[in-house]
């Protein structure tokens, strides 16, 4: 479905630049490429399969751009655990969130299991945390320059979407 929508798009000549932001996390076993997912660093994986997915789309100009968040969008939401403790007040929960932060070398790499993804990790602390609300609010209250500075597979999507101002 999302194959056809960019195929579309991309046949339009007013249309300049097409991008994706797809959580790495929870992708369909058809997707391109992910049955030769490489044991590798999630970074590895994530390139693999955003070239892979480049090639799917049948356009290898410069009009369109693979991007999976890895590994999910509350990722960028672990770089500072304690906003997200903020929004929940009552549950003093800070520690928790930290704990899960400091057992990874960066936010992007926090999950290794279905049962362990991010929103998953969230919930079960914050069983009223809502993507669409709190995700937003909480990333907002970050701010994209702390944001960037931890997750950089985020960061070199971004500079790459800034730079296509400057051609």
């Amino acid at each position: 479905m999302v194959k056809r929508h960019i195929q579309k798009l991309l046949q339009d000549s007013s249309v300049k630049f097409v991008t994706t932001m797809i959580d790495f996390y929870g992708l369909p076993d058809n997707f391109p490429s992910q049955e030769n997912l490489p044991i590798a660093s999630c970074y590895s994986q994530v390139t693999h399969l955003e070239n892979a997915f480049e090639q799917d789309i049948g356009y290898q100009s410069q009009r369109f751009s693979a991007y999976l968040q890895l590994h999910e969008f509350e990722a960028m939401l672990f770089v500072a655990p304690d906003k997200i403790a903020q929004m929940f007040p009552d549950l003093n929960k800070t520690k928790q969130l930290v704990a899960i932060k400091e057992a990874f070398a960066s936010p992007e790499e926090i999950n290794n299991s279905r049962q362990t993804a991010l929103s998953k990790r969230i919930l079960s602390l914050f069983p009223g945390y809502r993507k669409p609300l709190y995700g937003t609010l909480i990333a907002l209250d970050i701010g994209l320059d702390h944001i960037r500075s931890e997750c950089s597979h985020f960061n070199q999507w971004l500079t790459k979407l800034e730079g296509l101002g400057t051609a």
